[in-house]
């Protein structure tokens, strides 16, 4: 037992060193600039918040301007109106952007939208706006930032746990950010580590209180209790404040969903039954 508890220790010890490995890396400031998507509401918007008390630059990208009664106006906000569906006008913001010397030391692709619905009822329009805002867009800023990094850069790619499960009428939402997932661990490995100025890290939450699910029955609470987007903005802002790449799983539960997958078919439709994951997205 004492060498089993040892091993965990060292084994904690040594992946916390590992997810922190590299130059030093310096506590949030006034020389950072974030760039967010979908900064506006919830989980962006909480993030936006805590950026802004850092007193980091923050460059907020989304379809509407924030609630003042939210968010009051702020020297180190600077908003650009943007459909993320309109692959073509993001293109001419990141332009913008990178003309008025403006240059991301962090990178948040929060942005996201959803349809419930099966995927046969779901029109090809629904489908492509999904995949624009969700996934294309965030390659695409990706692509523009981390072309030559010579500066310490952070990514956070906020994907869900749904990118992993896959509940009923959610199947295009779900393969939105199984893609982000894949693409966020590909580039992890290909830039991160060759690069220690880059660090990646991957977002994995279950339900939020925002009003992105707020129609949403909730699975039964005692095994996915709802997130506060606010304890998840202060978690994502720790690790960024460490320089921590790898994954944030939250809450609890989230842990463990990597593991259904290794699981026999039979025992995951148990556990999806038990849980009433594809009871609770109704069309």
């Amino acid at each position: 037992m004492y060498t089993a508890g040892w091993f965990n220790i060292d084994t904690l010890f040594r992946n916390t060193i590992y997810k922190r490995s590299g130059p030093r890396w310096s506590k949030l400031g006034k020389e950072d600039i974030a760039l967010i998507t979908g900064g506006s509401n919830g989980l962006g918007l909480e993030l936006v918040k805590h950026l802004l008390l850092l007193g980091v630059k923050v460059v907020n990208i989304d379809k509407t301007k924030p609630d003042p009664n939210h968010l009051k106006k702020h020297e180190n906000l600077v908003y650009y109106q943007c459909d993320l569906n309109d692959l073509d006008k993001l293109a001419h913001v990141i332009q913008q952007i990178q003309q008025s010397g403006l240059a991301p030391t962090i990178l948040i692709n929060n942005a996201a939208i959803r349809h419930n619905k099966s995927f046969l009822h779901m029109t090809t329009d629904q489908i492509n706006t999904t995949h624009n805002v969700n996934l294309q867009s965030s390659l695409i800023l990706l692509k523009s930032f981390l072309k030559e990094q010579s500066q310490r850069f952070y990514v956070v790619n906020i994907a869900s746990v749904l990118g992993l499960l896959n509940p009923v009428n959610l199947s295009i939402y779900s393969l939105t950010k199984a893609a982000l997932i894949s693409i966020h661990e590909s580039l992890s490995y290909e830039l991160s580590f060759t690069n220690p100025n880059i660090r990646f890290l991957l977002v994995l939450p279950g339900q939020l209180n925002t009003t992105m699910f707020q129609d949403v029955k909730p699975p039964k609470q005692f095994f996915a209790p709802v997130l506060k987007s606010e304890k998840l903005a202060r978690a994502i802002i720790e690790k960024i404040q460490l320089g921590e790449r790898g994954e944030l799983y939250m809450p609890l539960f989230a842990r463990f969903v990597p593991l259904m997958r290794m699981l026999p078919q039979s025992l995951r439709g148990f556990l999806r039954w038990i849980t009433d994951l594809d009871t609770s997205v109704h069309e």
